[in-house]
């Protein structure tokens, strides 16, 4: 408590604001007993107290005022509609001393350390996410050396035994990730009470009469996936009330109930979590989509209605011409893409006329591990999400066959567009067709797509990085994961794969081979460096391998020939400037030049780096990919 005295409270404050939010609802709906009206007394109690043993006066003069207006309620007078609009002012206010505790302050009231009375044992321990991602990181880290540990002394050693405790190792720090991992998930229904708020919210100011209906709240996700997914979904329903569910006379015109109804359903799909928002209101105006699109100068001919909805999730887009307190400026679909785009999450719009509107997204259950399917083709390997594999099969290269959109083969009577691993990367396909393809069946909401690849190299659970943002990636790469043998292995996103694969139009002429380029070796101790070092070569069609040390890059330069060596100056051990000595000592490695990547650019460092052999140097602080690249291309043997 000494460095953060507010974590817990934090943590148990939002738990009772909850607690006070949607029993406040049920209070204005007139769903509240005298025992429910109790519980929120005992709720907001509870709060003040807590308020007060870490010194935060406005807080507890707040949850005060819900106590005492609360207290007529219980003894059994009606509360007035102002005095329930007071306690929803009462719970934003408090709400907004809890978001200043997120922020540092430069000074906060303080005071002597006071002596707190003892409590009974906390049935629940809260935990803070960033804590288990740390230990998830030392877990992986363990797990990754076992294996190293495996490799190097397993085949020499003497102990038969070691083999044995060795994989008794790695099926601990399985266990542990596995538990810990469970730890990190909460249940779905933590959002509700905040959907339901803005339900009720929204219906006030736009005059309408709404039902909030959830489900699936017993389902489990990620901490950070289900906080980011209601801000997601806050639009969405926001947006349901004020461009779906009509005004009550329309309703009853209609023959619908007065009560429109939104329905917030969550279900588990393998690895990923759908989350449906769907209302019973008048669906979207098709016709008005276009016509707000032909506005804005963007080409519509063509389009069918679900290519036409997908628009509405451009930002701006919007067929209300007026904006107001809840909705209208074509901001709402926006969020939900930029939030998706963060998850590596996908989002599917439908309509039904006079019907309602149904909004999914798919999110990945967690960001902490996703299990995975590592491929291979032409020298790159790089790995799927297993949730979007359908199947994978080897079949006669014959069934695959070209038109005028591009390559497709038919699975169960349906013909699916083709996409080439190696050919996605820039690789030149071969020469001859293969006798046998090895393919994967990949389906998003989107829709389906076949991945064509070399070999399959198996599936197993990762802990998925982002890349760094000076690397700029394709979007079709999601991320990262450290593998067992240490080099960082790519991560597709399945909703681009199916999308270049139904754009692609036919197929490039297949060229002779051309020369391979001698592989390079990046050496650098920081994961961040290598990912975006070799992002950048494998881009411009090198082959990389990765050293995380010195003595790791010697080993590895004795083992192959390599054109180049990319090599860090301050390393744990061995450094940089050892290691291009010891290469420009050892006839087999003498002439292979070494380029300095180092964030030491004083004229000293760089005398030293050319006197211990180094033919370039690179300062990490003024990179620039271009001047990288022409080293290489300069120097490559």
């Amino acid at each position: 408590m000494k460095e953060d005295r507010f974590r817990y409270f934090r943590v148990e404050a939002r738990d009772l604001l909850t607690v006070l939010e949607q029993g406040l609802i049920r209070l204005e709906r007139g769903e509240l007993d005298a025992d429910g009206v109790r519980g929120l007394l005992r709720a907001a109690h509870t709060l003040k107290g807590a308020a007060r043993v870490v010194d935060l006066p406005e807080i507890a003069a707040h949850a005060h005022a819900i106590e005492d207006r609360l207290v007529s309620t219980d003894a059994g007078r009606q509360l007035p509609a102002r005095g329930l609009g007071e306690l929803f002012a009462a719970v934003d206010a408090i709400r907004s001393g809890l978001v200043a505790l997120e922020r540092p302050r430069e000074s906060r009231i303080s005071g002597e350390s006071r002596a707190e009375a003892p409590a009974e044992a906390p049935r629940t321990l809260h935990v803070e996410p960033l804590d288990l991602d740390r230990v998830l990181e030392c877990l992986l880290e363990a797990a990754l050396l076992a294996r190293a540990v495996r490799r190097t002394a397993g085949a020499d050693s003497a102990d038969s035994a070691l083999a044995d405790r060795l994989d008794a190792l790695d099926a601990m720090l399985l266990e542990a990730r596995l538990h810990t991992e469970r730890i990190r998930l909460v249940p779905a229904r933590r959002i509700f009470p905040v959907l339901e708020r803005a339900v009720r919210d929204a219906a006030r100011e736009t005059g309408r009469s709404v039902v909030l209906d959830t489900r699936g709240g017993d389902v489990r996700l990620d901490a950070h996936v289900a906080w980011r997914v209601q801000e997601a979904l806050l639009h969405a329903v926001r947006n349901a009330v004020a461009h779906g569910i009509e005004p009550p006379e329309e309703r009853r015109a209609a023959s619908k109930p007065e009560a429109g109804r939104i329905t917030i359903s969550v279900a588990q799909r393998r690895h990923r979590i759908a989350f449906s928002c769907r209302d019973d209101g008048r669906g979207v105006d098709v016709a008005a989509v276009r016509r707000a699109l032909e506005t804005r100068g963007e080409p519509v001919e063509g389009l069918d209605q679900r290519a036409l909805l997908a628009r509405l999730f451009a930002p701006g887009v919007s067929t209300e011409s007026r904006a107001s307190v809840v909705a209208g400026r074509g901001i709402g679909l926006d969020v939900v893409r930029t939030v998706l785009a963060e998850l590596k999450g996908e989002a599917l719009l439908e309509t039904q006329p006079g019907f309602g509107t149904t909004l999914t997204l798919v999110v990945p259950l967690t960001l902490a591990t996703m299990p995975v399917l590592t491929v291979e083709s032409a020298g790159i390997t790089a790995a799927i999400p297993l949730e979007a594999v359908r199947a994978t099969r080897r079949f006669p290269g014959t069934e695959v066959t070209e038109g005028v959109a591009g390559e497709h083969v038919t699975e169960n009577g349906e013909s699916l567009p083709v996409l080439r691993l190696a050919s996605l990367f820039g690789r030149v396909p071969s020469e001859k067709r293969r006798a046998l393809e090895t393919c994967l069946v990949l389906e998003t909401v989107s829709g389906k797509a076949v991945l064509l690849v070399e070999r399959l190299r198996g599936v197993e659970d990762v802990i998925v990085r982002p890349l760094p943002s000076a690397a700029e990636a394709d979007p079709v790469v999601t991320g990262a994961y450290l593998g067992a043998d240490g080099p960082p292995c790519l991560v597709l996103a399945p909703s681009v794969l199916v999308e270049r694969a139904r754009r692609a139009g036919p197929s490039e002429p297949r060229a002779p081979s051309e020369p391979r380029r001698s592989p390079v070796l990046v050496i650098d101790d920081s994961l961040t460096t290598r990912m975006l070092e070799q992002s950048i070569l494998e881009s411009a069609g090198y082959t990389v391998d990765l050293a995380a040390s010195a003595e790791e890059g010697l080993e590895l330069a004795r083992q192959k020939r390599y054109g180049a060596f990319l090599v860090d100056v301050e390393m744990p051990g061995m450094n940089g400037l050892e290691f291009i000595q010891a290469t420009r000592a050892d006839p087999g490695l003498a002439d292979i030049p070494s380029i300095l990547v180092t964030s030491r650019g004083s004229p000293e460092d760089i005398r030293r780096g050319k006197e211990a052999g180094a033919r370039a140097y690179i300062v990490k602080g003024e990179f620039d990919q271009e001047r990288l690249l022409e080293a290489v291309e300069r120097l490559l043997v």
